[in-house]
């Protein structure tokens, strides 16, 4: 699986309001504009957020996809 990193562009709002991948994108976007996650930094693997958030892999994945199309993550990296 390729890396992920942050994007230079700012993320777009979820699509996927009321989803549980949906707050999960939500609250990474959060952490991204707090400056939480920067530029360049790696998220977690996806087997690895799902056991920190208790959500599963799919869910996991599915946050990232989001992300990935809002132009916020790279490869599952996330980018501002």
């Amino acid at each position: 699986m390729p890396e992920t990193h942050l994007s230079a562009a700012p993320p777009a709002p979820t699509q996927a309001a009321g989803t549980l991948y949906g707050a999960l994108a939500d609250s990474l976007q959060q952490r991204i504009a707090l400056g939480t996650l920067r530029p360049g930094h790696r998220v977690p693997p996806v087997r690895r957020m799902g056991l920190q958030r208790d959500v599963s892999i799919t869910t996991a994945l599915q946050a990232y996809a989001l992300l990935e199309s809002a132009a916020a993550l790279a490869g599952f990296v996330i980018f501002i």
